[in-house]
């Protein structure tokens, strides 16, 4: 009897690391379909850069918005001026998704991701396109700044929580930094 109860232990204890092994590989798979589809989006320009670029292209205008996260403090408006408005008619092209990370490092950002809740900032600021009439008609987080395209290997290999949305060429960073209303809203 003891035999026996000892060996239905040992296959209940058996079977229970299969289903274990079952379910981990289910769960392994998943991950890899899923890092396969990410690397299929990010081989070609993301539908929001797109149109991000036609409303930069057909803007009549353009403002930064700093939206302040503290209570009562309204937002500040920075209206670009004609030339600058041109400068970043210029430069928006040039802007490119963030390259694919690498398997090691898009399994990094799923675990910060399921841990975090989101990034805290004190204000954001927005880079606004605007209609003929003064509309919105699409707009640019400056908050997290631009990844240098010359570095697009880099940061394939390593995933930050503040990792900039887009990149573009160190020269067309430092043309846009140096923009009098980028500069006005970064130092306020």
């Amino acid at each position: 009897m003891k035999t026996a109860c000892s060996a239905l232990l040992v296959l209940s204890s058996l079977l229970f690391s299969s289903c274990q092994l079952a379910e981990q590989w289910q769960e392994a798979r998943k991950l890899d379909e899923e890092y396969a589809q990410y690397v299929e989006r990010c081989e070609k320009e993301n539908e929001s850069l797109v149109k991000l670029k036609r409303a930069a292209a057909e803007a009549a205008g353009a403002q930064i918005r700093i939206m302040h996260a503290y209570a009562g403090k309204s937002d500040t408006i920075i209206p670009l001026s004609a030339e600058e408005l041109a400068t970043v008619r210029e430069i928006i092209p040039h802007l490119q998704d963030m390259p694919a990370l690498c398997r090691k490092a898009w399994d990094k950002q799923q675990e910060a991701f399921q841990t975090m809740s989101h990034a805290n900032y004190f204000r954001f600021i927005d880079l606004v396109f605007l209609n003929e009439k003064g509309e919105k008609t699409d707009e640019l987080m400056l908050t997290r700044g631009f990844g240098a395209s010359e570095h697009a290997e880099d940061y394939k290999r390593e995933f930050r929580l503040e990792s900039p949305l887009y990149m573009l060429p160190a020269d067309d960073i430092s043309r846009f930094d140096a923009l009098p209303s980028v500069r006005q809203a970064e130092h306020p």
